[in-house]
């Protein structure tokens, strides 16, 4: 039997995938904050990191509500997939259907993964003190814009994959890209519009005529 068919024969297949492919990238994200306060801070400053937030009174609310969202998210979505796929069974071309619900819900935490693990593995090299030296600041800004721009990326290569193999599974994790490179560009483009300067402060701050 090949692994498509267990993905057909049953809901559970995708839901185990969807819950262990979010439980990977939550643990890596957990292990990077670790590392980052550890020492790789030290070199790398991401504004907006939660991993910057020690000295906050409300960093542990937020923390708390995080994890509340993280619980909801892994509930809903598997529930989610499950009713797709109980449900669309009236479709005529409902494992299509099912299969591009599946890869929009799970190549993006794909992608998130592979940039947690590149990120690792970069933390763990700072920790050595040897081949990474000096100290680099990305503002939150840049971090969004490069995020979305990375999505993207990742969106195009799943499109290829989809138009050569006819994959929807891979049709559906590039709308799952876009989608999500769609939300990182718009917090950047929001980030940017709260940073410019409104223009009374500018008149404020320009010196006298």
């Amino acid at each position: 039997m090949m692994l498509h068919d267990y993905f057909i024969k049953s809901w559970v297949p995708g839901v185990l995938l969807w819950a262990a492919l979010y439980c990977t990238s939550h643990l890596l994200a957990a292990a990077n904050g670790r590392l980052y306060r550890g020492g790789a801070r030290e070199v790398f400053e991401w504004e907006g990191s939660p991993a910057r937030d020690d000295a906050d009174p409300n960093a542990a609310a937020r923390h708390n509500w995080y994890k509340v969202y993280s619980a909801i998210t892994l509930v809903g979505i598997s529930i989610l997939l499950a009713v797709v796929w109980i449900y669309s069974h009236e479709l005529v071309f409902w494992e299509a259907f099912y299969f591009a619900v599946l890869g929009s819900c799970t190549l993006p935490l794909c992608t998130t993964s592979l940039r947690y693990l590149n990120n690792y593995f970069i933390f763990r090299a700072v920790r050595g003190g040897r081949f990474i030296v000096g100290k680099i600041h990305f503002s939150e800004i840049f971090v969004r814009k490069a995020s979305a721009m990375g999505l993207l990326a990742f969106a195009g290569v799943y499109l290829l994959i989809a138009l050569v193999l006819g994959d929807w599974f891979c049709l559906g994790g590039t709308l799952g890209c876009l989608l999500a490179a769609l939300r990182e560009r718009e917090r950047g483009q929001d980030l940017e519009q709260k940073s410019r300067p409104k223009d009374g402060d500018t008149a404020r701050s320009s010196p006298a005529a």
